[in-house]
C-alpha cells in the first residue's frame, strides 16, 4: 500500500477497549470506518502500524514504563 491510501477491510474487533462489552457495529464517522460500541456509545477505530522486530519487541517489554508525572 503506498503513503495516502486507506486498506478497504475493516480489523474486527471481538471487544470495547474501553469497557469491554462485545455490542460492536460498524459506523462511519467522517468518512471513516470506525467501530461504534453500543454499550458505552463510543466510537473507535483499529489501526494497524507496522510490524516490530524481534529484537525491538524484546527490548520493549524488558523495560519498564515510567508513568509519573515530573
Amino acid at each position: 500500500m503506498s503513503e495516502g491510501t486507506h486498506a478497504t477491510a475493516r480489523a474486527v474487533p471481538y471487544v470495547c477497549p474501553f469497557c469491554g462489552e462485545e455490542d460492536l457495529r460498524p459506523a462511519d464517522h467522517d468518512g471513516r470506518a470506525v467501530w461504534h460500541c453500543r454499550s458505552c456509545l463510543r466510537l473507535f477505530s483499529v489501526s494497524f502500524h507496522g510490524l516490530a522486530s524481534p529484537e525491538r519487541s524484546t527490548l520493549a517489554s524488558s523495560r519498564t514504563p515510567d508513568w509519573s508525572d515530573d
